[in-house]
């Protein structure tokens, strides 16, 4: 299984980058530890956390949407598509991801349908064509 990192592990880890780079930089003892330390902390006390939390996280997902796979193949359904909230607070449009294997395909063609999201809460929709071939390696 290939596993992608969440938004703020990337944003983590940058930042644990960025700050050893500029470690190398310090020319003050005292700063220099102080910095050593607060690197060492984001390193072996946050980044695991994180990274357990997020990994936890993509786990209660994945079974979520097996289960309600095994579900449609159980109802012999030729398609599945889930909605899963993502955040629940949000001021504006809420932006919507689709990811659709076959967005691709000519129409006409089995398989080949187009997803559309319509809105309730009065803010509107803006769907967004999630292109998950950009993420594969």
């Amino acid at each position: 299984m290939i596993y992608y990192d969440s938004p703020e592990i990337i944003a983590l880890r940058k930042l644990i980058t960025s700050k050893k780079k500029y470690l190398a930089t310090i020319k003050v003892e005292f700063a220099y530890q102080q910095l050593q330390k607060e690197i060492m902390l984001l390193e072996k006390d946050i980044l695991p956390i994180v990274l357990n939390n997020s990994s936890v996280n993509h786990s209660e997902f994945a079974r979520y949407a097996l289960t309600c796979f095994d579900l449609a193949l159980t109802h012999r359904c030729n398609g599945l598509l889930i909605y899963q909230p993502i955040e629940l607070q949000y001021s504006e449009q809420p932006k919507i991801g689709i990811c659709n294997s076959m967005a691709n395909s000519p129409y006409r063609k089995p398989g080949a349908v187009e997803v559309f999201v319509v809105n309730m809460d009065g803010y509107g929709v803006e769907p967004m064509p999630l292109n998950l071939n950009a993420f594969m390696p």
